[in-house]
């Protein structure tokens, strides 16, 4: 009885209050409109918005949150039960270590994340510093001699030529810096597709020494081919970039090599590979330069190599043509002895 008597009076107030509302509401629109009220008609209209709001809140009251009460009822009942069978936690050190340890292990990750972003930053600036002085050398260089044969000496007889050809020298080492920097993104970035075939190895780097003939003859530097066995030297590879590699080495074996020094270029079986040694002794390489040596545009001596030409971009890409058919490059190196790079190939298919 004392459940229906509270439903009733709450339903009740509830139904008062939201009446009384609504006839204000029902006052004042009568108001704005007509300008007077009618009470007869706002007394029947209270009476019929108290009995609608009593009848829905007795039915809310009724049957949603005397639901919710007994749930709750039940549910405080069953935890009630449940307390006496749970038993307590004891926290030990052992959990507080494992959390620390977890802790330190994820700071360490995400500080080697911070420092790798970091390095890669420094990279990046340090590229573009790169890239902006090696095309500034050259694009100088045409600048002066161009400008030069405005000034008269184009009609100079005796030197105009000679400054044409060398600001077509500089135009040409312009040209090759671009198009192996365009090389190695494309190689970074898997855009270059390789095209492996069976090619003589031993005819490729004899290709490659007669075109360097007139180079090595300059300096009275010997390029020697030694063959291990009188095994077929037959390499499956991409046959072009396999070419640009070699040449590569062998000139820079070449241009870095001492007056009437060697060049030994070895080529041997090592199960179902062919291995490659390109030797020389030359200026050779101090050893804390060893590690950034096919890093883009690094020289162990920076005037040195520019009087050389070339782009700075050689190694780099030596690495990265490997590096795209599966292979790694190798490299010892002492000071004032020489240098040995070399790497492997796979055998005929």
């Amino acid at each position: 009885m004392k459940k229906k008597h509270s439903d009733l009076l709450f339903s009740s107030l509830g139904a008062s209050i939201l009446s009384a509302f609504s006839l204000l509401i029902f006052l004042t629109i009568q108001w704005i409109f007509r300008g007077t009220v009618d009470w007869i008609q706002s007394g029947i209209f209270t009476l019929a918005t108290w009995l609608i709001f009593f009848g829905a809140i007795l039915m809310f009251f009724r049957l949603y949150f005397k639901a919710v009460v007994n749930t709750f009822i039940r549910s405080m009942n069953m935890l009630g039960q449940g307390t006496s069978q749970i038993k307590p936690v004891h926290i030990g050190n052992n959990m507080f270590e494992n959390i620390n340890r977890e802790v330190k292990v994820w700071i360490d990750e995400h500080k080697k994340e911070i420092d790798k972003y970091k390095i890669l930053s420094d990279y990046r600036k340090q590229f573009v510093g790169d890239i902006a002085h090696e095309l500034k050398t050259p694009l100088f260089s045409i600048q002066g001699y161009l400008h030069t044969l405005k000034e008269g000496a184009l009609y100079d007889k005796d030197h105009n030529m000679a400054f044409i050809e060398k600001a077509i020298k500089n135009s040409e080492r312009l040209e090759s810096i671009i198009n192996d920097l365009d090389m190695i993104s494309k190689l970074e970035a898997g855009e270059i597709q390789f095209s492996p075939e069976n090619f003589n190895l031993r005819k490729l780097f004899r290709d490659i020494f007669e075109e360097l003939e007139l180079v090595a003859s300059k300096k009275n530097i010997r390029i020697n081919l030694y063959v291990a066995s009188k095994k077929s030297m037959t390499v499956f590879a991409d046959k072009k970039k396999i070419y640009q590699v070699c040449m590569n080495l062998v000139s820079n074996a070449i241009y870095y090599g001492r007056e009437g020094g060697y060049v030994n270029v070895s080529l041997s079986h090592e199960s179902n590979e062919i291995h490659v040694r390109v030797e020389d002794n030359g200026i050779g390489i101090p050893e804390k330069h060893l590690v950034h040596l096919f890093d883009r545009f690094y020289r162990v001596d920076s005037s040195r190599s520019r009087n050389k030409g070339g782009s700075g971009l050689g190694l780099s890409i030596v690495k990265h043509i490997l590096a795209g058919m599966g292979k790694q490059i190798d490299v010892t190196s002492e000071q004032g002895k020489g240098s040995v790079f070399s790497f492997k190939l796979d055998g005929a298919q």
